[in-house]
């Protein structure tokens, strides 16, 4: 599951098609879709090791998720300007990628790895 949202999240973002898939009569509906996936995204692959790993690892395995999710979107970003002509590279949507990894982060930490939560 978390690889095939991972090739979700990169198909719409390069995708010419996948451009429609926000409506533009919402204001700011493209950056909460940016935020939306990316807490998303981290919220996946945080369950997935919340399920796979020994509780004891779960700090380090989160925190690679948090470095990888913010490295996708910005590579993601420059793909657009470097690999297409229909995409732009946009620093608003930087910052909302990130703040969807923060969230993703938080709400794991809260929700999903929380170490009192953790029954084996």
């Amino acid at each position: 599951m978390p690889l095939l949202y991972t090739a979700f999240v990169v198909y719409a973002s390069l995708d010419k098609y996948a451009m429609g898939m926000v409506p533009e009569s919402i204001n700011g509906a493209d950056k909460i879709a940016h935020a939306t996936a990316y807490l998303v995204f981290v919220l996946i692959w945080a369950l997935a090791c919340r399920l796979n790993k020994n509780k004891e690892d779960w700090k380090f395995y989160l925190l690679r998720i948090v470095v990888l999710a913010l490295f996708l979107g910005l590579l993601m970003e420059v793909c657009q300007y470097v690999f297409t002509s229909y995409r732009q590279m946009d620093w608003l949507d930087m910052v909302a990628n990130s703040t969807g990894v923060l969230l993703g982060y938080l709400f794991s930490i809260k929700f999903i790895l929380n170490p009192k939560k953790l029954q084996y």
